[in-house]
């Protein structure tokens, strides 16, 4: 059995050194790729969202800091771009040591208590797995419709 307190020490040293890297990444060669990337007008990498980028994160830098670590998959990203966007370093970390905290504590408590309980979720999902799947197609088929309806205005 995994010891916790190790396992959350580990996490976190991970997850503050992994974006402290990334961070750095952006601040020292960040602008040598966006330079590649903005030689030839692009959908994406083009000079007026590489400006937009940079009023973001002069208006609402820190606080995207902090809500990417907790919002999955921006957290990949978010410290590169506060790299090469030439946020303080230390006020990347003041906002982002809280959000790791946060982002990696709420997956180290579930993994914790339901890992415990493994045995009895597969047996659940195995019980009611064709339920779940009309369950799953609404909710996808929700999640197309409100993109096309709604998103789209």
């Amino acid at each position: 059995m995994l010891n916790i307190w190790l396992v959350v020490i580990v996490c976190y040293a991970g997850g503050i050194l992994g974006d402290s890297s990334s961070y750095l990444i952006g601040k020292k060669a960040g602008n040598f790729f966006l330079s590649i990337l903005l030689k030839k007008e692009r959908k994406i990498f083009n000079f007026r969202n590489y400006e937009q980028g940079e009023a973001f994160f002069r208006n609402h830098g820190p606080k995207a800091i902090f809500l990417a670590r907790v919002g999955g998959p921006f957290s990949w990203v978010m410290p590169f771009l506060a790299g090469i966007w030439q946020v303080p370093y230390q006020t990347f970390l003041k906002y982002n040591i809280p959000g790791i905290i946060v982002g990696i504590g709420w997956f180290l408590v579930v993994g914790y208590f339901f890992g415990s309980q493994y045995q009895m979720i597969l047996e659940f999902i195995k019980t009611f797995f064709w339920l779940m799947l009309p369950l799953l197609a609404i909710i996808i088929l929700g999640w197309v419709l409100i993109k096309k309806v709604w998103l789209a205005k």
